[in-house]
């Protein structure tokens, strides 16, 4: 009975909650399988905006131990669609920095891979589901403006070897800041004008597509935020931890909680915010510069 009740919400969700790295001879790609185009528009794509945020997010917080540096190359977000596009859909796939794939849809090696969600499918209740009838594509691009990321990334994770984000608030950052300094002699200072100075080092300039973050560049940046916050502010700062879940394997987007003394505390979503903000074509507050500092003054602000 239980299993039958899972298969019926299965087959009711559009979009699979799992993503699939399909590997061509030149590319990386997370693909998602959407079932159907049935809903609403805009609920169909705000799932699939959830659904690249949270990928993006069990990428980036993987722990030091775990990073891979040879692991990092993916090159778009793809979304397979299995039922047919309307007009309307595929303007709101434009808004959101989607571009249609021509046919060829996929690579011959790419097509075999998708075995794995018509297996999917079928244990959805879906049956068999046959060739993809649409692919829509935003591309993941990596800032011009630093150099050797990998590198650094591996540096900061040996450094910080089992550490988890918020286990020692203000670290992750701090090491991240030294050898960054030691590999592209850019030094931060905890303040304003170091994080400025941060985001154009690790932001660089406007892209049409997802920007991409090494996942310690991310968590450093996240860290970060708390530790301006606390020297430039009046506010008492708090950082939540993100341990890698037992049962997932995944670790939970970082957060922040801060209070003028003595008043109530408000939660901030800083790993999400970051995302939606610096990352990703689609949020509305995505700015070419000066994210991060626009943040931090809707952060001062939100807790007076």
């Amino acid at each position: 009975m239980g299993e039958k009740k899972e298969n019926t919400k299965l087959q009711s969700t559009p979009v699979h909650p799992a993503v699939l790295k399909v590997s061509g001879d030149e590319s990386r790609r997370w693909c998602a399988a959407i079932w159907s185009t049935d809903p609403d528009e805009r609920q169909l794509v705000g799932k699939i905006q959830r659904l690249v945020e949270s990928t993006l997010v069990a990428h980036w917080m993987q722990p030091p131990t775990q990073y891979e540096p040879q692991g990092q190359v993916v090159n778009s977000f793809d979304l397979i669609f299995y039922d047919s596009v309307p007009e309307s859909l595929k303007q709101a796939l434009k808004d959101s920095g989607f571009q249609a794939v021509h046919r060829p849809l996929l690579a011959p090696e790419e097509y075999e891979q998708f075995q794995a969600f018509e297996e999917e499918a079928i244990k959805a209740g879906r049956g068999e589901v046959g060739n993809p009838v649409a692919v829509w594509r935003v591309s993941i691009e990596r800032p011009e403006g630093l150099q050797s990321p990998s590198k650094l990334g591996g540096s900061v994770a040996e450094k910080l070897g089992d550490q988890f984000w918020g286990q020692a608030p203000g670290w992750i950052s701090r090491v991240f800041c030294e050898e960054l300094k030691e590999i592209t002699d850019v030094e931060v200072s905890p303040d304003r004008a170091g994080l400025e100075r941060l985001e154009r080092t690790l932001f660089g300039g406007p892209t049409g597509g997802i920007r991409w973050m090494e996942p310690m560049a991310y968590q450093a940046v996240c860290d970060f935020m708390g530790v301006v916050l606390q020297a430039t502010t009046s506010l008492d700062v708090q950082w939540g931890t993100s341990p890698v879940d037992e049962k997932t394997g995944l670790a939970p987007a970082p957060v922040l909680r801060v209070r003028q003394s003595g008043g109530d505390w408000a939660m901030l979503a800083v790993g999400n915010d970051i995302i939606r903000r610096a990352c990703v074509p689609w949020g509305e507050d995505v700015k070419t510069e000066r994210v991060l500092l626009e943040l931090l003054a809707d952060y001062d602000e939100r807790a007076r």
